[in-house]
C-alpha cells in the first residue's frame, strides 16, 4: 500500500513531510537458531527511538502503542501485536511462516484523542488543528522491514549457495549461455571451456579469481532479469544479501538494469581488479615471448 501525506486527514509521522524534525530510528536483530535447534523459535529484536516528544507522551500516558502487523503469505499467517515498550522481541515458531515474512511497524492511538495537535507537524495542518484522531488510527508509520525464512535458514545468502558452473548441454555449443528459469543462476559454458576451467581450479591462486570472474558475466546477467524474476529463490538471495549490507549496496537499485553492471562487480568483490593483480603475480618474473632480459640492460 502506498502511503502519502493525503491518506490520512491529520499528521503521520513518518508518512511523506507531515511530520518534520528528527525522524524515528528503528533497528532490527535476527536470531535464527541453528538447524539442529529444531524446537527454537525465530527471534527478532526491535529497538525504537521515537523522537517525536508530542508522541512519546501519549505513549507515556497510555494512550498510544507501538503496534507490529507481522505477515506471511505463504503460510496465511497475519497478526497485530501492541506494546508501550520501545524495545521489543517477537518470536515464531518455524513451522508458522515460508519464504517472506513482512514486519509494519506503527504507532496507533489506544483510546479516541479528540484534540491531538504535534508541534513538529507541518504549517499546512495548523489552520485544521486540534485533531480527533480514532480508537487503533496511526499517529506513526515508523518501519517496514522483511525478512526470507527459507533463504535464512538453509543458509542461502551467500553467492555460493546460488550461482553455478556446469557444462553445455548442446556438445555444439560456442558460447556460454545463463539460465536464470530456476532457483539458481547455472552459467552453461562450452565444453571446451569447462574443461579448461576445471583444469585450473587446482591452482589455490588463480581458481578464485577465475571463478569469480567468469561468474561476473552471469551474474550480470541474471541482474538484468532481476524484475520478471524476483521471487525466484536467487533473486530473493541477492535481495537479502544487498539487505543486510547498506553501506555496500544502498546506492543501488536492484530494479534498474543501469545498476547491473556496478552491483555484479560489488557483489563478487571486484573480480576485474583481482584478476589484473593475479595475473601480474603470475608472471612476476617471466620474460615476455619476443624479449631478452639481458639486451634490455
Amino acid at each position: 500500500m502506498q502511503l502519502s501525506d493525503s491518506s490520512f486527514p491529520y499528521p503521520v509521522l513518518g508518512i511523506g513531510d507531515a511530520i518534520g524534525g528528527p525522524q524515528p530510528d528503528v533497528s532490527v536483530i535476527d536470531h535464527i537458531p541453528l538447524k539442529e535447534r529444531i524446537a527454537d523459535p525465530y527471534r527478532w529484536e526491535f529497538k525504537i527511538d521515537l523522537k517525536n516528544p508530542d508522541i512519546e507522551a501519549l505513549i507515556a500516558d497510555g494512550k498510544a502503542s507501538y503496534l507490529y502487523e507481522v505477515k506471511c503469505s505463504a503460510t496465511f499467517l497475519r497478526f497485530c501485536k501492541t506494546t508501550r515498550e520501545c524495545n521489543y522481541s517477537l518470536e515464531l515458531d518455524r513451522r508458522d511462516v515460508n519464504k517472506r515474512v513482512e514486519f509494519s511497524l506503527w504507532v496507533v492511538a489506544d483510546d479516541c484523542i479528540a484534540d491531538y495537535r504535534n508541534a513538529a507537524a507541518h504549517a499546512d495542518y495548523r489552520i485544521l488543528e486540534p485533531f480527533e484522531v480514532e480508537r487503533g488510527a496511526p499517529l506513526a508509520f515508523l518501519k517496514a522491514y522483511h525478512w526470507d525464512a527459507e533463504l535464512c535458514y538453509e543458509d542461502l545468502t551467500s553467492l555460493r549457495s546460488i550461482l553455478i558452473i556446469e557444462k553445455h548441454n548442446d556438445p555444439a555449443a560456442e558460447f556460454p549461455t545463463v539460465d536464470v528459469d530456476g532457483d539458481y543462476v547455472r552459467l552453461c559454458l562450452p565444453i571446451t571451456q569447462f574443461d579448461g576451467f576445471l583444469a585450473v581450479t587446482g591452482n589455490e591462486t588463480a581458481a578464485p579469481v577465475l571463478h569469480s570472474s567468469i561468474l561476473l558475466f552471469a551474474l550480470q546477467s541474471a541482474l538484468v532479469r532481476y524484475n520478471e524474476n524476483r521471487e525466484r529463490r536467487w533473486a530473493r538471495a541477492i535481495e537479502e544479501i544487498t539487505r543486510r549490507d547498506p553501506e555496500r549496496f544502498g546506492s543501488f537499485d536492484l530494479g534498474n538494469v543501469d545498476d547491473a553492471s556496478g552491483l555484479a562487480l560489488r557483489l563478487l568483490n571486484n573480480p576485474t581488479k583481482r584478476l589484473g593483480e593475479t595475473i601480474a603475480e603470475l608472471t612476476r618474473g617471466t620474460v615476455r615471448p619476443g624479449t631478452n632480459s639481458e639486451d634490455d640492460e
